[in-house]
C-alpha cells in the first residue's frame, strides 16, 4: 500500500510550541507508516507554494488556536476543499485528541490574519 501524503495544517504562531510539539507527536503516532508532512519544514517562501503543496496531498489535518485559524490555515484548507481533498480538524478535549471532518470554513475577522481570520465547521 502506498503511503498517504498528510499535511498538518497549523499556524506559523505555533511553530517550535508545546502545542505543535504535542500535535505532532500524536499524529505521528496516529499514521505512522505514511507521510506526515509539517510545513515550517518546507523551503517555501511564498504562501501560494504551500496552498499548492496541498493540493498534492491525501489528507489536511488542520489546528486551532482557541478556536480560530489564521489566513494561512484557512486558505490551506480552502484549497482542499476546493480538490476534494479530506481534511479534519484536530482539537484537544482535556487531555484528549479527537479528529473531526471538516465540512467548511468562515472568516471570522477579516484584518486578523495571523490567528482568529477564520474558524472551522465540523
Amino acid at each position: 500500500m502506498a503511503k498517504k501524503k498528510i499535511y498538518y495544517a497549523h499556524s506559523m504562531q505555533l511553530y517550535d510550541s508545546v502545542q505543535e510539539m504535542n500535535e505532532h507527536a500524536y499524529l505521528w503516532k496516529l499514521y505512522k507508516g505514511d507521510n506526515l508532512i509539517n510545513p515550517k519544514n518546507l523551503e517555501f517562501n511564498k504562501p501560494k507554494k504551500f496552498f499548492d503543496f496541498v493540493a498534492g496531498c491525501d489528507l489536511v489535518v488542520a489546528s486551532e488556536i482557541d478556536g480560530f485559524i489564521g489566513k494561512g490555515v484557512f486558505c490551506e484548507i480552502a484549497r482542499a476543499l476546493s480538490e476534494d481533498i479530506k481534511v479534519l480538524v484536530l482539537r484537544r478535549i482535556g487531555k484528549e485528541y479527537s479528529l473531526e471532518p471538516v465540512i467548511g470554513i468562515v472568516i471570522e475577522n477579516e484584518n486578523d490574519w495571523k490567528v482568529k481570520y477564520g474558524k472551522i465547521i465540523t
